[in-house]
């Protein structure tokens, strides 16, 4: 049972930090000299709560 919860916990760390790295690559190289985009939320950059919401 403990292999399988940290299993999933491993998982849910590994999505946390792809989603992360994804939103770090979009405003840091792909939106890179466009100030006004700055304010756009992509879709990843939310989505990195619930990860976090689920190993609390």
């Amino acid at each position: 049972m403990d292999c399988i919860q940290v299993a999933f916990l491993w998982m849910l760390d590994t999505l946390h930090v792809a989603l992360s790295l994804h939103a770090l690559y979009f405003y840091l190289i792909e939106l890179f000299g466009k100030d006004l985009a700055l304010f756009m939320v992509i879709w990843s950059f939310p989505v990195t709560v619930f990860p976090r919401l689920v190993d609390l």
